[in-house]
């Protein structure tokens, strides 16, 4: 099995549904779609619109007052010339620290 280190933009794909710690959990499936071709070599292997199936690895609401809350997505499979491929991906969880419920 061939592995290829891909050199893509920060953002090569858009979510085709929003995602959350409040409304999604470790193991639910989602879309996307490319924004860019990818190619090795100088050669196009995914075209721009390519659909990606991934799911949810980590989904952690903050606390009321303190702690960060996490999102974890992985993609599993992608679309190429009709056929479902595969995929072995690793993207980092996101975290954000909570907000205060208390004015000042």
């Amino acid at each position: 099995m061939r592995s290829y280190f891909l050199s893509q933009p920060r953002e090569p794909a858009r979510l085709d549904q929003a995602l959350s710690t409040e409304r999604n959990r470790a193991g639910d499936r989602f879309q996307a779609t490319l924004k860019v071709p990818v190619e090795i070599g100088g050669r196009e292997v995914l075209a721009r619109g390519a659909l990606l199936q991934g799911h949810v690895t980590t989904s952690r609401p903050s606390g009321s007052l303190e702690g960060r809350e996490a999102l974890g997505i992985t993609l599993d499979s992608v679309e190429y010339q009709g056929q479902t491929v595969s995929l072995v991906t690793s993207l980092d969880t996101k975290t954000r620290e909570a907000r205060s419920a208390i004015s000042r």
